[in-house]
């Protein structure tokens, strides 16, 4: 997200505020969706049913990750001849008894949930070869005389009916070539959507190109861009991270073109070529490089200190990977991005606040392949929503302390990221809402050259992993 200061603001602090803000929003995402190290598996489990008394039924999960750091969770959906203690079904887990459910209470055939654990040495062990047999065998209790699932109207003979959602924590750096690439398309999707070039600086009354530089703990960020006066302009960004599950590096560089449509609006062309390098702890290495082609847009809407700018992009990537036993493979595949932004300054006495919205959308396709050792790879995709609305201020200071500005921000996030595996919808990593609060001052050091300091907390009211950091910058501009 890019915030801008209005036309009246020395070009240097119009560069910088965007800057600022834009990092304040999204930089944070790629820390937190690393630092929070494991990733959330939620696999749905098909439904299947029995149509004899006392019946059992079966049904195979594949293509899961390997490894579990966590008990498991089972969210059964069922419905059956269970109104009696008597009548329950044992669920097993490669022929390990993990629980049961049924004994309702009540009436039969109705629409039920049931919650059991899987302890993690039984799911571990389940899922070590990549797929779980999950079977189901009835009390001889249970009778067949149940409809369909949710509704027993009309009779269908069946004893019982179940599906349901098994949810574990899988951690990064073990779940297998499939996983291993899927989360690797995930960090690229993010840091896609934190580098894309600033387009509202075309319409905000900015001119000249600016460098800015900001470094944390574990991160660095980098951006160069030229001057927004002309049509024609370019763009190179960065970042690296290093993490307790591995290094994540991205460099993308950008080209474009357009025409001013009325007062003070643009519509144009972009081509992006970009690289996304991973290494996790356990060895595992995945990069590829691509691109992306597409219109952009951008404009003030009025007289408003109120921007709007949009992206469409469609590209594609070449990527290779290798695993610590030695396999190695090439891989290709497409991508989506879409994204859509609104942003403001509203200048009040003594302060500035700066509101915004960004919404983006990336979709990145692995095509399937077959690696170094005749393993055959599934297609898959990862689909990666991310939603930030916000509130930035600045607060000048004066007397001694001119030349000093105290910035701050708080930001709500909400994010979603999906993995289809093979066609069938496997994975989600990262969801959910969380916080961000930003403090910090800027200083100018005339010249165009200006120093920055912020102190950050992010990932509140997530229920995960909370970080706490701080990051030093540089800008100047020309």
């Amino acid at each position: 997200m890019n915030y801008c200061l209005n036309r009246k603001t020395p070009e240097s602090l119009l560069y910088l505020a965007s800057t600022r803000v834009k990092h304040f929003l999204v930089a944070g995402a790629c820390l937190f969706g690393l630092t929070a190290g494991a990733s959330a598996q939620s696999i749905p489990v098909p439904e299947v049913f029995s149509t004899t008394t006392g019946g059992t039924a079966t049904t195979t999960l594949t293509g899961v990750p390997t490894t579990t750091s966590t008990d498991g969770t089972f969210a059964v959906n069922f419905l059956g001849d269970f109104s009696f203690f008597t009548e329950t079904t044992e669920v097993f887990f490669d022929g390990v008894n993990v629980g049961s459910f049924g004994n309702t209470g009540g009436a039969d055939c109705v629409s039920s949930t049931s919650t059991i654990t899987v302890p993690q040495a039984v799911l571990a062990g389940a899922i070590a070869d990549g797929q779980i047999v999950i079977s189901y065998d009835a009390t001889s209790a249970v009778n067949s005389f149940c409809g369909t699932f949710p509704s027993n109207d009309p009779p269908r003979n069946r004893s019982f009916t179940v599906s349901g959602t098994l949810t574990f924590t899988a951690p990064p750096s073990s779940t297998g070539a499939p996983a291993a690439t899927a989360q690797f398309l995930a960090n690229r999707a993010r840091s896609l959507v934190q580098n894309q070039p600033d387009v509202v600086r075309f319409v905000d009354g900015r001119i000249g190109g600016a460098f800015a530089a900001e470094v944390s703990q574990g991160r660095g960020v980098f951006d160069l861009s030229t001057v927004a006066a002309g049509p024609v302009w370019g763009a190179i960004q960065g970042s690296f991270t290093d993490t307790d599950f591995g290094d994540q590096e991205y460099y993308l560089g950008a080209f474009g073109a357009h025409f001013q449509v009325g007062k003070n609006a643009v519509i144009g062309a972009m081509l992006q070529f970009d690289y996304a390098e991973d290494t996790l702890t356990d060895g595992t290495e995945t990069s590829g490089n691509g691109w992306l082609i597409g219109p952009y847009f951008a404009t003030q809407i009025g007289d408003h200190q109120l921007f709007a700018e949009g992206r469409l992009l469609y590209g594609q990537t070449d990527n290779e990977t290798s695993t610590p036993g030695g396999a190695s493979g090439d891989f290709d595949g497409d991508r989506w991005l879409a994204s859509l932004g609104l942003e403001g300054r509203w200048d009040q006495a003594g302060y500035t606040l700066l509101p915004g919205v960004d919404v983006s959308y990336v979709r990145d396709e692995q095509d399937a392949y077959v690696d170094s050792a005749a393993t055959a790879v599934a297609a898959q995709s990862i689909s990666y929503t991310d939603v930030a609305l916000g509130m930035g201020i600045e607060v000048p200071l004066d007397g001694p302390a001119a030349g000093f500005i105290v910035t701050g921000g708080v930001a709500g996030i909400w994010s979603d990221t999906r993995q289809t595996l093979g066609g069938a919808a496997l994975t989600t990593f990262d969801d959910g809402v969380r916080g961000r609060l930003d403090l910090g001052f800027r200083y100018d050091g005339g010249k165009g050259l200006q120093s920055t300091a912020n102190v950050f907390v992010d990932g509140l009211g997530s229920g995960d992993a909370t970080t706490v950091g701080a990051t030093l910058g540089v800008f100047m501009s020309f």
